[in-house]
């Protein structure tokens, strides 16, 4: 059961981020009438951006400055780039983004090398954002953590007893009566 409900989770994840790679080509073609397969990489770089400056300015400025260093790339990029090309018609747009990306992750490779970068978020965005508890008598609880709105790392008093614990993270544990985890964390 918890194999089919997580491949079921899977699936929809990964249709959820197809839907969000079609809606933002629409988007920006709708929008700016450029095929832009470079958008990706505007977002890449503003993550890196933020894990660069994270040290320096700390997370959620970093963050605010690595969203308008991204924006003024993408700026320059529509303003230098773009608008030479799009007069030209689609196909020279979508080659000029293509090549962009690739231009773009290849520099990434060469600065940051060719390995996952380890990138720490604050405490308080660390853990699920939601706990979902299946079985028993409850049928499925979905409840956030209170640690969101009241630091607490404890799901509503309002949940079942097991949902009201910290998820487990290393698989299942012995079920209690209403089918989620007995063992608590910290």
């Amino acid at each position: 059961m918890d194999t089919l409900l997580f491949s079921l989770l899977n699936g929809v994840i990964y249709g959820l981020l197809l839907f969000m790679v079609s809606a933002g080509l629409t988007l920006v073609f709708g929008m700016m009438g450029v095929l832009n397969f470079a958008h990706a990489s505007f977002y890449m770089l503003g993550a890196y951006f933020a894990y660069t400056l994270q040290g320096l300015l700390g997370f959620g400025l970093a963050v605010v400055v690595a969203t308008l260093l991204a924006g003024g790339v993408g700026a320059v990029v529509e303003r230098f780039f773009l608008r030479r090309v799009h007069h030209h018609g689609h196909a020279h747009e979508l080659l000029l983004t293509f090549g962009l990306s690739f231009i773009v992750a290849e520099t990434i490779k060469l600065l940051f090398g060719n390995f996952p970068v380890n990138y720490q978020v604050p405490a308080l965005l660390d853990g699920p954002a939601f706990v979902i508890v299946v079985g028993g008598t409850w049928g499925a609880v979905i409840s956030m953590p209170e640690r969101i709105t009241s630091g607490s790392r404890r799901v509503s008093s309002h949940a079942p007893p097991c949902a009201r614990q910290r998820p487990m993270r290393g698989g299942p544990a012995s079920g209690c009566a209403c089918g989620g985890t007995t063992r608590r964390r910290g």
